[in-house]
This record gives structure tokens, C-alpha cells and sequence, in this order.
């Protein structure tokens, strides 16, 4: 099972290292529970990179 986690990046760092449009609303988040949903980065149909 998965520990905790953080998730520190800001929106226009996580576009530059994905290759993403990221939201400008995101923000820190210091103690991410296996059971809280989180944005990840994924590959649709067409190939892109996308966050969702």
C-alpha cells in the first residue's frame, strides 16, 4: 500500500516538465492520503499528454 505524499510543483512547472496544460488553480498539497484523489498525467486516444 501507499504511504503519504506530497505534491509541491506549481501549475506552470508541472506544464513545462509534462509537456501539459495544467489548471493555474492548483496549488500545494502537503499530506495526500491514499484515499484523496490527486491529478495525474495521462495519455489519451490521440497520444497527448493531458492532466486530469
Amino acid at each position: 500500500m501507499c504511504g503519504r505524499f506530497t505534491s509541491l510543483l506549481s501549475p506552470e512547472l508541472l506544464a513545462v516538465i509534462y509537456e501539459v496544460l495544467a489548471p493555474s488553480d492548483l496549488s500545494p498539497r502537503y499530506n495526500i492520503a491514499p484515499s484523496q484523489p490527486v491529478m495525474v498525467v495521462r495519455q489519451d486516444v490521440s497520444g497527448q499528454r493531458e492532466l486530469v
